[in-house]
């Protein structure tokens, strides 16, 4: 983490700090942020989303936004319309937020390229980076951005909602790990990362037992650690997270 920005709290505000912002979040959960902040910006009713230009920001055609978003990996191509759009100056009473979506596929030669115009960019332009992960942004984006994170940061892999699921060992109530898993919404991304912190907790308590010789505990830990990595052989695919912590669930706890 960059100690030469601070890690602000979710903002209910529509001002921006900073001429960049990075969100860190949930894909969907991100661009229902910005959908938000925008038209509370905007709409001279606050943000009531049903307005022309409440439901133009939500299409992504309203006049003083630019969303960019690649298939994949980001190349230069992607980024044109950014520094044609930053060619044009504004009047002194107009303004344009860029929206960089996915910014933790930006690749090095991109975000190189965005250094100076994220830093400094011509008056009235904003960026907004959107991102998952934020280890995955390069430390030079995250240092020139006030960042914000969206979900939970939980430091301690037994204190996640989800994740206290796999590593109670006793029965767990069904109903109660669905509720979670709807609460969590996880995706491909979010998983990958939950399901390496659970491998790596019981790889820990493994040694642990070993030390301890306890052989009826290593036998269970080694069942657990078996199917988690038999689970990290076919990780979920985009919309089929949920369905893939269902499956664990049930081969945990069977």
């Amino acid at each position: 983490m960059d100690t030469n920005k601070q890690i602000q709290p979710i903002k209910t505000s529509c001002e921006f700090s900073g001429p960049a912002q990075l969100w860190i979040g949930t894909t969907q959960k991100l661009i229902d942020h910005a959908h938000s902040f925008m038209q509370q910006r905007w709409c001279v009713h606050g943000g009531c989303t049903r307005c022309t230009p409440c439901k133009l920001i939500e299409q992504h055609q309203f006049h003083g936004a630019l969303w960019v978003q690649p298939d994949g990996n980001y190349s230069r191509d992607d980024l044109d319309i950014i520094f044609r759009t930053l060619q044009f100056a504004l009047d002194e009473n107009r303004e344009m937020i860029i929206v960089i979506q996915r910014a933790d596929y930006l690749t090095a030669s991109c975000y190189n390229s965005l250094l100076k115009s994220i830093e400094e960019p011509p008056r009235g332009y904003h960026f907004l980076l959107l991102a998952e992960r934020l280890d995955a942004v390069a430390p030079t984006i995250r240092s020139r951005c006030t960042i914000t994170h969206f979900t939970p940061q939980y430091t301690d892999i037994t204190q996640h909602p989800l994740a206290k699921f796999f590593i109670n060992c006793h029965y767990e109530n069904p109903s109660s790990f669905l509720q979670a898993l709807d609460s969590v919404d996880p995706d491909e991304h979010m998983t990958a990362e939950l399901i390496d912190s659970l491998l790596r907790y019981w790889l820990g308590e493994y040694k642990k037992s070993a030390v301890e010789r306890n052989a009826s505990k290593l036998t269970t830990i080694e069942s657990i650690v078996n199917t988690i990595q038999q689970a990290l052989e076919e990780p979920p695919m985009a919309g089929s997270s949920k369905l893939f912590w269902k499956n664990l669930f049930i081969q945990i706890k069977a």
